[in-house]
């Protein structure tokens, strides 16, 4: 859960340099943040049953802006708060 602004940057490049595996669920809640060239996806040997599993899911009143990402799964726009 991150609830504070944050900013990532990976490589604007190639999103394929930077990679983070997860079998959660990212909830942000930050009122802004920013993620550049970064590849987010499940664990290959993890995929099956998690990827019904949202990979973000963003805050009704947060703000997210990605850039040169690449997202492997799905992702929710707002949640309820």
């Amino acid at each position: 859960m991150i609830n504070h602004p944050l900013r990532i940057i990976g490589d604007e490049k190639d999103p394929s340099h930077v990679v983070i595996e997860m079998s959660g669920t990212i909830y942000w809640n930050g009122s802004s943040g920013y993620i550049e060239g970064v590849t987010f996806r499940r664990p290959r040997i993890n995929s099956g049953s998690q990827d019904a599993l949202d990979i973000f899911i963003v805050g009704k009143s947060s703000k997210l802006t990605t850039n040169h990402c690449v997202i492997e799964g799905n992702v929710a726009k707002t949640v309820k708060e």
